[in-house]
Formats: structure tokens, sequence, C-alpha cells
């Protein structure tokens, strides 16, 4: 995996979590993990979303560009056991997916991509390509957080234990969060109008076709894989998948 350097990556990381200092609580969170949802509901949580909503419709902005200078979180925040920390993670087999609908949407901000596999337009990708690219990235540090690991160096060197709740079932580890620690996290009405829309109607393998062919919208994300992506994606995110115990949720026979 490579050396662990703490403080560098520690100060990049603190830049991105949400903290609420009235209530004492930190939400950690990483791109295509319902980041979306978990800080419009973080915002609501601190009576700040229609403010968010005010500054700009996409919160991430209001995120950027106002939140974090008028609630920034030191490495003391987040090591202090006073300041409850609550993380937000995906399973990294359905993420990488999302993670290349993300670059396609980016259109013009993709030339490392477009470099490396030699395109010449990102809808001319396929999945398997991606993956190809992603080998050559690391993951760790310096890399685009939509499909950067999750997993982070506090948690490896064992500094904090998040609360990890997951996207999958994320109505109900927010509920029991809300019931063990007196917070009233809501998630209702929140949505997201990002998300990639799903061709159910499509039945064939997907992974070796380019991402233009997806107009329709994007396949069932199991019909991305056969054996040797599944390995390949396995060895990418393996911390992200020994970490949150993330299993293949499709058919073990490939």
């Amino acid at each position: 995996r490579g050396k662990i350097t703490l403080l560098p990556r520690a100060h990049r990381m603190i830049g991105k979590m949400l903290f609420d200092p009235e209530r004492k609580v930190i939400m950690d969170w990483s791109g295509k993990a319902g980041c979306t949802i978990g800080t419009m509901m973080f915002f609501r949580h601190m009576g700040l979303l229609d403010e968010a909503r005010e500054h700009h419709p996409w919160v991430h902005n209001y995120r950027g560009e106002v939140f974090y200078e008028r609630y920034p979180v030191t490495v003391n925040d987040l090591l202090s056991r006073k300041n409850t920390l609550i993380k937000v993670v995906r399973n990294p087999y359905t993420r990488v997916i999302s993670s290349l609908q993300n670059k396609v949407r980016a259109l013009g901000k993709n030339w490392r991509i477009l470099d490396v596999l030699k395109l010449k337009s990102i809808e001319e990708i396929t999945f398997r390509q991606f993956v190809s690219f992603l080998e050559s990235t690391d993951l760790r540090v310096k890399c685009d957080i939509h499909y950067q690991e999750q997993v982070q160096d506090y948690e490896l060197l064992n500094l904090r234990h998040p609360i990890i709740c997951r996207l999958e079932n994320l109505a109900e580890d927010i509920a029991w969060v809300n019931q063990r620690y007196g917070f009233d996290f809501d998630l209702e009405g929140l949505t997201s109008d990002h998300h990639a829309k799903v061709n159910q109607k499509w039945k064939g393998f997907a992974a070796d076709v380019p991402w233009s062919e997806f107009a329709e919208g994007v396949p069932e994300y199991g019909n991305f894989y056969d054996a040797e992506l599944r390995t390949r994606v396995s060895r990418l995110y393996q911390g992200d998948i020994e970490a949150y115990q993330y299993t293949f949720p499709w058919s073990e026979n490939l």
C-alpha cells in the first residue's frame, strides 16, 4: 500500500469534512458516496439548508465558498472524543461505475483520462478502459475525489473509528445514529438530480460498450462486471472493501 504520511493527508481530509461545533458532530464523506444527499442532510440539521440553496442551487457551492470558512475542522477537532464522527460510505463495486458516469458528465475536465487512454472524447470510454486508467492512478493521494479510495489515514492508523453509515442503508443507519446520540438528522424529501438514469431494458454485457451508447440511461451496474473486472476492482479498492466490510453485491457466479 506504500508509505502512509499522516499530516499532509490529514490536513487535506479535514478540508472536506462537515462540522457542527454546537452539537459536536463531524461528518466525513467521499465523492460518489451520497455526498450531495449527506451534505443537504447535514445542512438541514444545522438549519442552514435554505441558506445554502439561496446561495446556489448546487449545495456544494455553499459548502466550498461559505461553510468551510465559517466552520473549519482542525486535526484536534477530528481526534477529539468530545465530537461524534460519522462517515458515509458506499460499496466500491457500484461507486466506481458512478465515478465513471461523473467523469463523462464533466466533459472538458478529463484531459488526464483522455491522455492515458489515448481517447479523443470521454464519451468513447468503456468501463473496462476506465478500470485500466484507475490502475495507472494512485487512488490514495493527489487523485480526483470521485474515484479516490474512501478509507482515510486516520482510520488506517486507528486514530479514530467513525460511525459508518452505508449509503445502501442510509435511512436505517441515520435513524440508529439519531436514536443512539440524540441527533435529529432528517433525510425526508432530500433528492439529488444528478444521479444516472437507469436503463432497465438493457440486458447485455456493458463493460466494453462506449459510454455514448448509454444516452437512454446507464444499464444496471451488475451488467458491467465479469470475473476479470470484479478481481481488478477488488484489488483497486481493497482498502475500502476491507475497512467497511463490503462484498460483491451481485451473483458470485460470473
